[in-house]
């Protein structure tokens, strides 16, 4: 069974990828030609300057990119602060962090005070980056403005808890666990267990072989929205899943475990989950500069009772 450290082998050939980016480059600057005549002779359709900006952006020319839709969205604010967000959500799975924020920023431009989900995007983006403040900012304007949005007052919660305002963390999954959302109702039960000093159990879900008809950006979607997993990482795994490989994908709680699992089957997998008793005598001297668990690698919080990876007790000094 590959750990996520292991899954990054096989080398590709470095000619016959830089020749298919050559082609890919050709066709792309082809369409530009023919956009570029497109928005000189209907200057006033916005979909010419929309389509214009997303070849642009696989050109890798975000400044152009964002001028072209500041252009439609003159045109179409709606449409363009969909295709904003469609875009961002592009370049996030891409790994493209920076330019996600960009192209983010010029779909709440579209709406700046009345749509909370390009603001979440965002703050998901800052989040991924570990800028919380940033984050927080966005999570609160979203609340603000859609104060039923679970999912803004779930997300907002992460943050506080990762600046360590607990008391903040906890009245924000309340507020989204009132409301529903599920993945609030998981953070505010796993909050109250690290609190009370519960010791969790880990949790793998276990993906071993593929159906005949896998889908490669369903594995992708599962892996980023229930695994909250990077994009570049979802990549990476679903191209070990489509090549059969086995591979073990730890998650926080059984709840996301058993959603992960479910998505992971509708792709076309097959996966279960493995519960694993945590070591309770194991007991590690953590220095208060640390970042990552001594024993595993494990990225843990300042303060951490225990390491959700290996089961390790820290003791902070």
């Amino acid at each position: 069974m590959d750990s996520l450290k292991n899954l990054f082998g096989g080398k590709k050939n470095k000619s016959e990828a830089s020749s298919a980016e050559a082609r890919q480059n050709k066709l792309l600057l082809k369409n530009l030609q023919k956009l570029n005549k497109d928005v000189k002779v209907n200057p006033d359709d916005f979909s010419f300057w929309q389509d214009r900006a997303e070849v642009l952006l696989k050109l890798g020319r975000t400044d152009e990119a964002a001028a072209s839709l500041k252009r439609a969205a003159k045109l179409n604010a709606v449409m363009t602060m969909m295709k904003c967000n469609n875009l961002g959500n592009w370049l996030h799975q891409m790994g493209k962090h920076e330019e996600a924020i960009r192209i983010y920023k010029e779909s709440i431009a579209c709406f700046p005070d009345g749509a909370p989900e390009p603001l979440i995007n965002l703050g998901g983006e800052y989040f991924e980056m570990n800028r919380y403040e940033d984050a927080l900012q966005c999570f609160e304007k979203a609340a603000l403005i859609a104060p039923g949005s679970g999912d803004s007052w779930n997300k907002k919660g992460m943050v506080l808890e990762k600046l360590g305002r607990l008391n903040e963390a906890r009245t924000a999954y309340e507020e989204g666990a009132r409301i529903g959302t599920r993945m609030a109702i998981n953070n505010l039960e796993r909050l109250k267990e690290k609190e009370a000093g519960h010791l969790p159990k880990r949790v793998d879900v276990l993906i071993s072989g593929r159906l005949p008809d896998v889908n490669r950006q369903l594995i992708i979607t599962e892996l980023q929205q229930k695994a909250h997993m990077r994009g570049e990482l979802a990549i990476k795994i679903s191209e070990n899943i489509l090549r059969n490989q086995d591979i073990s994908i730890e998650c926080e709680t059984i709840n996301i475990a058993e959603n992960l699992v479910s998505g992971l089957q509708s792709a076309g997998c097959h996966a279960e989950i493995r519960i694993t008793e945590c070591d309770e005598d194991k007991t590690t001297v953590v220095e208060k500069s640390e970042k990552h668990c001594p024993s595993c690698d494990w990225i843990v919080p300042e303060d951490a009772i225990r390491c959700i990876r290996c089961g390790a007790r820290f003791v902070w000094k």
